[in-house]
C-alpha cells in the first residue's frame, strides 16, 4: 500500500522538527536557573498552608485564632 502522504509534503518536515526541538531546549535553559526559586516558593506555601491546617483543627468553631501575626 502506498503512502498517502506525498514527498513534497514532508519537504522541510526534519529541519522544522529540529527548529521546535531547538525552541523547546531554549526555553529549559532558560528556566531551569529559577527552578531554585520556584522550589523555594512552593516549599513555603506548603509550610505556611500546613501551619495555618494545624492551627485550625485546634481551634474549636467560631473561635478567632492567631497564625504568624494575622487573626
Amino acid at each position: 500500500m502506498a503512502c498517502p502522504i506525498r514527498p513534497k509534503e514532508l519537504k522541510g518536515f526534519a529541519k522544522r522538527k529540529r527548529e521546535i526541538h531547538q525552541r523547546m531546549s531554549d526555553r529549559i535553559r532558560v528556566r531551569q536557573p529559577l527552578l531554585p526559586t520556584l522550589v523555594a516558593h512552593a516549599e513555603g506555601r506548603y509550610e505556611h498552608l500546613t501551619g495555618l491546617l494545624k492551627k485550625d483543627r485546634a481551634v474549636e468553631l467560631g473561635e478567632i485564632f492567631e497564625h504568624d501575626g494575622h487573626s
